[in-house]
């Protein structure tokens, strides 16, 4: 059983005094030629990324891999590039002094909470999912 707890936006993460961080929010074309600090290819961010990428026919210029959100907002707060990243991860990020800009089209990551067929769910499963999904109101 598959329990969906939130539909998690993408973002681009620019240095404050990048030339972009004037903008209100982008296309993905924006995107063409920047340098680019993008997770390692184990990561599920980098896999929806790359993706929306290439449906809209996007190719960054010069690509730094990091495998952590720190590392990610370190090298993207260094000038080395711009990065794409869920909101839920700014909060993770928030001491890079970075700006966090819509892009359109829209893309969203599912979270979700997985359990297993013919298992019996936990109290405090039941608890934990009743404050990550509150009961739906009539």
């Amino acid at each position: 059983m598959r329990t969906t707890v939130s539909a998690d936006a993408f973002v681009c993460a620019v240095p404050a005094d990048h030339a972009l961080a004037q903008r209100t929010s982008l296309s993905w074309t924006d995107l063409a030629g920047e340098p680019f600090i993008s997770f390692g290819p184990e990561s599920s961010i980098e896999s929806h990324v790359r993706l929306a990428l290439e449906s809209a026919g996007v190719e960054v210029g010069p690509s730094v891999q990091a495998h952590n959100v720190a590392a990610v907002a370190g090298l993207t707060a260094a000038g080395l590039g711009i990065t794409v990243i869920p909101e839920l991860v700014v909060p993770m990020m928030s001491f890079a002094n970075l700006v966090y800009l819509p892009i359109e089209p829209t893309i969203h990551r599912t979270i979700s909470v997985v359990q297993l067929p013919g298992r019996r769910q936990s109290a405090s499963c039941s608890a934990f999912l009743g404050v990550l999904v509150p009961p739906q109101k009539e």
